[in-house]
């Protein structure tokens, strides 16, 4: 069995446009990181190494899709 190399470059996407699809649902990065319990110097650390867990993705994920 071979991996997907497709999913973690969708993955890798996912990490690097969260602002811009914070941004493009009328969301600010305040109301995620309150909404999601993570505090903000976290957050922005998360958006800016591209850092953010499967489970952290899935949460905003949620958020968004409310």
């Amino acid at each position: 069995m071979r991996v997907n190399t497709k999913i973690i470059e969708l993955y890798e996407c996912l990490q690097r446009e969260i602002p811009t699809i914070i941004d493009a649902y009328g969301m600010t990065k305040r109301h995620v990181y309150e909404n999601i319990g993570m505090s903000k110097p976290t957050f922005d650390r998360k958006i800016r190494d591209r850092s953010f867990t499967v489970t952290e993705l899935r949460k905003v994920a949620d958020l968004i899709n409310k």
